[in-house]
């Protein structure tokens, strides 16, 4: 701010750079919501020059202030100032025009604006957005053909379930409210039908209830049942009971389970004992026994427990595959502490159901429970055996590491160490059988096989090499930047891509650079719109996915304006594309590009500070926000580092920084990567200096890393694995392997 005024205050200043200084200090003000201070700043400058075409951005920029301070239709006037200096602006401005007129009950001219900003090419969800705000106004307006016409050319665009289920409720309110109510009872209807696992069918189904329009009872009581409104759901199912002498299982069934999700366990055990005993060939009898299952084993009845389940498994005999009441099962078998039984079930359900789109992870976990109940010879069978029933799939590489894993244990226990370098890895997998005991390096050479950067690959390179999981590397090399690797990685995109030699690989051509897309996308950037202008440049390069040299030369683009988010999404889309699926062949300056150090100087000198690697540091940023800092995740964290306001409380009571701390700091940059590497240093003093530990932490809790380390009894290997958060497992998988590459990339020989 300091430096813009300074600018701003000296006479020799040019015009054009006294106009680039005042826009940017008004986008300050903008983001302290100092709006008084914004319309100071732009008001003499457009006043002084008031047709300059130039000034297109200013008049913008004015009018959200304006718009923010409460001077509305002030700012309807500068938004039409700003479209008709900067056309590209226009869908914008005219929403925004819109936005006020209807914040002013104008909504004629509300659903005048909105009209008018769909005249323009746009992606299907602004669109739809937009359609909505115009349903509004002429619902508003009094216009109710209209409206609902709006609201039906959604629903020829949109695609989710969810989205789908509000427009069709919306609608139907509509013509309830102008007295259509065959028309909204019709709507109501088809959307209690057609989506009535969705929260809008059950406002619609209070609505038929309440107007006393008839609905079968057993869609009320599903449509309550997944609303979570059990006690309703439950009457609807006891009507149906009732009622209908012919009623099939599925009233009981789905009692039984409102039941269970009010911890009403013998009302739950007695409906599911309804359906087996009074329904025996029902499509939810197996269910029932699962159900049955769930509730003995939460009264820790675990032999009772085992009984239904092996009563229900039976009879799903000659299915393809396996509904999920069974592997809920399975889990809380597991939580129960009884692992050889699970163990046992889970090999028998991957013998018996080998085409399941499970069965290969119920032999994973079948070991790794025989592991944990100590039957190191078990689990490395349930390893083998998947290795050869699925040498391709994923869990495979798991296998392999487990394996190297348990016979290096048998051999260090042996006195010996069963290892051998890594050159000449095989990437073939040979056939095994029951007799064939594998070497420690053989198997962990498998693993490394299937994929050196892969999680289970690292992992098997540690212990083959003897190295740290999290080796430091303080000081990364600035290997990706000058004109000699940018150059060795175009070369190589003229060679694979067989361009033209005079190509000029990295510039964009003038049919992007006209593309209205880019230019309104960098524009809206540019002027602090990041949400309007990040959408309209994703929705390039979304449509040039298939395009190795476009998603280039847009992730330099993206990169040069600060779009790192997208910028890391075309590059990697560029290395899916390539021939070069491992990245020690890619182009290290396109690694680079997919892997990034941006704010280096902020976590360095945090990552110096705290004594952690930098590039540990990169690693976990990357997998938080992938270097946005305007990110905001489902769990509301907030900013590059993705700190949750309440730790964001924490941190700054600890830190007694920045003065004046507010939740919407974590957007700053300085303030997101200090707090993220302060607490990430906590964690891992927590943790006695393990990440794993510390990674699990700061995403899924201290309590929680804490009761996972504790389960696993110092086992870091062990502790990846029973992390319950599916997230959190995954989220410290992922930051091995960044690390892994930044290590390759930037920490020099390694």
């Amino acid at each position: 701010m300091s430096a813009y005024r300074s600018l701003l205050s000296q006479p020799t200043t040019s015009e054009g750079l006294r106009l680039q200084a005042s826009l940017r200090l008004v986008q300050v003000y903008t983001a302290d919501a100092a709006h008084a201070e914004a319309i100071a700043v732009l008001e003499p400058l457009i006043t002084a020059a008031p047709d300059d075409a130039t000034l297109g951005a200013a008049h913008l920029l004015l009018a959200n202030a304006l718009r923010d301070s409460g001077q509305g239709i002030t700012a309807t006037h500068h938004y039409s100032l700003a479209m008709a200096m900067e056309p590209l602006l226009a869908s914008y401005a005219l929403q925004w025009i819109g936005d006020i007129h209807y914040g002013d009950r104008d909504y004629s001219a509300a659903a005048l604006a909105y009209d008018s900003a769909l005249t323009e090419s746009m992606t299907a969800s602004r669109r739809a957005g937009l359609l909505e705000k115009l349903g509004l106004s002429l619902a508003a307006s009094g216009d109710y053909a209209g409206a609902m016409g709006a609201y039906d050319t959604i629903l020829e665009l949109a695609q989710i379930p969810q989205y789908r289920a509000r427009i069709m409720f919306l609608a139907a309110e509509t013509a309830e409210i102008f007295g259509d109510t065959g028309e909204a009872y019709r709507r109501m209807t088809e959307l209690v039908t057609t989506y009535p696992t969705i929260s809008p069918a059950h406002s619609a189904l209070v609505k038929l209830v309440e107007g006393g329009q008839p609905v079968d009872d057993l869609l009320r009581g599903l449509v309550n049942y997944h609303a979570r409104a059990y006690p309703q759901a439950v009457q609807a199912f006891a009507r149906v009971m009732n009622d209908d002498p012919g009623h099939d299982g599925t009233s009981h069934y789905y009692a039984a389970l409102s039941f269970l999700a009010t911890e009403n366990l013998d009302q739950a055990l007695s409906e599911f004992d309804m359906v087996i005993e009074t329904h025996p060939g029902d499509v939810y009898v197996p269910d029932s026994w699962m159900g049955k299952a769930r509730i003995l084993l939460a009264q820790d009845r675990i032999e009772d427990a085992m009984v239904a389940y092996e009563t229900g498994i039976a009879l799903y005999a000659g299915r393809a595959e396996l509904p999920q009441p069974v592997w809920i099962v399975l889990d809380r078998l597991t939580s129960a502490g009884a692992w050889a039984e699970t163990a046992a079930y889970l090999a028998e359900l991957a013998d018996s159901y080998p085409n399941d789109p499970r069965a290969a992870e119920a032999r994973f976990r079948s070991g790794m429970l025989r592991y944990r109940a100590g039957d190191l010879p078990g689990a490395q069978r349930a390893w083998q055996a998947l290795t050869l029933w699925y040498p391709h799939d994923p869990q495979a590489q798991a296998a392999w590491f487990w394996l190297g894993k348990t016979y290096l244990t048998e051999s260090q226990t042996s006195g010996g160490r069963d290892l051998a370098p890594m050159a000449g890895v095989s990437r073939t997998v040979p056939p095994i059988s029951d007799t064939l005991h594998l070497s420690a390096s053989h198997a962990l050479n498998q693993a490394l096989s299937l994929g050196p950067f892969d999680y289970y690959g690292l992992r098997a390179a540690d212990l083959l090499t003897g190295r740290a999981p999290f080796e430091t590397h303080p000081d990364p090399d600035a290997v990706c930047t000058g004109n000699a690797a940018r150059s060795e990685a175009e070369s190589w995109l003229q060679n694979w891509l067989g361009l033209e030699p005079d190509t000029s690989v990295g510039e964009l051509p003038a049919t992007l650079l006209n593309d209205d897309r880019l230019r309104r996308g960098a524009l809206l950037l540019d002027l602090g719109y990041f949400d309007e202008g990040r959408a309209e440049l994703e929705q390039l390069r979304v449509e040039t996915a298939n395009d190795a040299l476009t998603q280039y030369r847009l992730a330099l683009f993206f990169r040069d304006i600060g779009l790192y988010r997208s910028s890391i999404a075309a590059s990697t889309t560029l290395w899916r594309l390539s021939p070069s699926q491992d990245l020690r062949t890619l182009p290290r300056f396109i690694g680079c590009l997919a892997y990034p150090t941006y704010y280096s100087d902020l976590v360095e000198a945090e990552a110096a500070t705290h004594e952690l690697s930098p590039l540990f540091v990169y690693a976990l940023l990357r997998q938080e926000s992938l270097f946005e800092g305007a990110a905001t995740s489902s769990a509301a964290a907030h900013g590059l580092m993705q700190v949750i306001p309440p730790t964001g409380e924490y941190i700054a009571q600890s830190l007694g920084w920045p003065p004046g701390y507010q939740t919407r700091d974590l957007y700053r940059p300085i303030v997101s990567v200090r707090f993220g590497a302060w607490y990430l240093a906590e964690q891992t003093g927590l943790a006695d200096g393990n990440p794993f530990v510390a990674m699990a932490a700061y995403n899924g809790g201290p309590g929680n890393s804490l009761r996972w380390w504790r389960a696993a009894e110092g086992d870091t290997d062990l502790f990846a694995e029973i992390i319950t958060f599916s997230e959190t497992r995954t989220y410290v998988r992922r930051i091995r392997e960044h690390y892994a590459a930044y290590v390759f990339l930037y920490g020099g020989p390694d």
